[in-house]
């Protein structure tokens, strides 16, 4: 493997399993250098129409170029939820609605541009 070289780890767990992803890391880790543990949330839910009246976010300067723009989007996408979850029915559990992402490189120190296109999204559009 080249010094370059990284790996990109996504492991989800579930209920049954809860350490799977924490297994898998440390599986890994004994040959490479943990870098950087992304959470990858598949789903959040929001309130955006509350947004409008917050005063941090009204006073942000995209907020401020548009606010037409910044008010339409608030509601627009007020009590929403975005993402990917199954229906979870139980009284022991909660239903997972993240998976692990594990940045693996050889030194630890591995450049990367955390700006660049596809970062922080291990799936590509439309992809399940």
């Amino acid at each position: 493997m080249p010094a370059s070289s990284v790996a990109v780890v996504v492991v989800g767990s579930n209920s049954a399993h809860p350490l799977r992803s924490i297994e898998v890391c440390l599986t890994y880790a004994k040959h490479l250098v943990l870098q950087n543990r992304i959470v990858w949330a598949k789903s959040l839910a929001l309130n955006a129409s509350a947004l409008k009246d917050d005063p941090e976010l009204t006073a942000l300067p995209a907020a401020k170029a548009a606010p037409e723009l910044f008010a339409a989007l608030c509601e627009v996408m007020h009590e929403r939820t975005f993402g990917q979850f199954t229906s979870f029915m139980s009284n022991a559990f909660l239903l997972s609605c993240y998976e692990d992402v594990f940045h693996f490189s050889l030194a630890g120190r591995s450049p990367i541009n955390p700006r660049a296109e596809g970062v922080g999204v291990p799936y590509g559009p439309g992809t399940k």
